[in-house]
């Protein structure tokens, strides 16, 4: 079975070489995919850097032009799929996404077409976490489901994972966020195709180095995001 984990990266050198070497440890029989935003901190040299200690098994897309998440994580969609990975997977670069996760997301996938690892499922695994960006969270995920009608705990979870077909399937439907809204347009897409979605339960934890890259103009963004779609339907 071929594994894929897709890393957007922007400014993350701090942490970059860390989470590969724990990916390596915890699944070593799944690839990597930096995905850099042309980061000024050099963090597309750090993962080259990697790539060439380990050929074949850390791979990296520099992306050049706008930048944003929702961009960042198209690209490596597209790359993926091409490539012809079973499964593939999305984690945040910044250590807040446990590795020791991983094999819960992949294994269902005889069951599921896409995995959602949950920070709520049956009780909050969150650890140090700003109480305002818990509210942001929270309140990202209510207003989603209410307005969206999609029933699961964390809607705007990054960690998460697709088989090839079902990637495949939402990319016939190419999706137009370029931020971090993406995370739920790709979800309503996935239920519009009735693929089959699994949620299990994931921790996560507040990141030790370096900056969020959530902004107030991406919090505007997501929420009129998810207004649109709504009306779109």
């Amino acid at each position: 079975m071929s594994n894929l984990i897709i890393i957007p990266t922007y400014n993350e050198s701090a942490n970059i070489k860390e989470l590969i070497a724990l990916l390596s440890s915890n699944l070593p029989d799944m690839s990597v995919l930096v995905v850099d935003d042309n980061s000024p901190d050099g963090t597309g040299i750090v993962a080259d850097e990697i790539r060439r200690s380990a050929p074949g098994a850390v791979h990296v897309l520099h992306r050049e032009g706008p930048r944003g998440l929702g961009r960042a994580l198209t690209a490596g969609f597209e790359w993926a799929t091409s490539k012809g990975f079973e499964n593939i997977v999305t984690m945040d670069a910044d250590l807040s996404h446990s590795p020791e996760d991983l094999p819960m997301l992949v294994k269902p996938f005889k069951e599921v077409d896409v995995v959602l690892g949950s920070r709520y499922l049956n009780k909050r695994r969150i650890a140090n976490w700003p109480v305002h960006r818990l509210a942001l969270s929270t309140s990202a995920g209510i207003f989603s489901r209410a307005l969206l009608r999609i029933e699961f705990t964390d809607p705007t979870t990054g960690f998460r994972a697709f088989t090839n077909s079902a990637l495949k399937k939402i990319l016939s439907r190419p999706p137009k966020s370029t931020g971090f809204f993406l995370h739920v347009e790709v979800l309503t897409i996935a239920k519009s195709l009735s693929l089959k979605i699994k949620e299990v339960p994931i921790t996560f934890a507040q990141r030790l180095r370096g900056q969020t890259k959530m902004s107030a103009k991406e919090i505007v963004k997501g929420f009129w995001g998810v207004v649109r779609l709504c009306l779109s339907k």
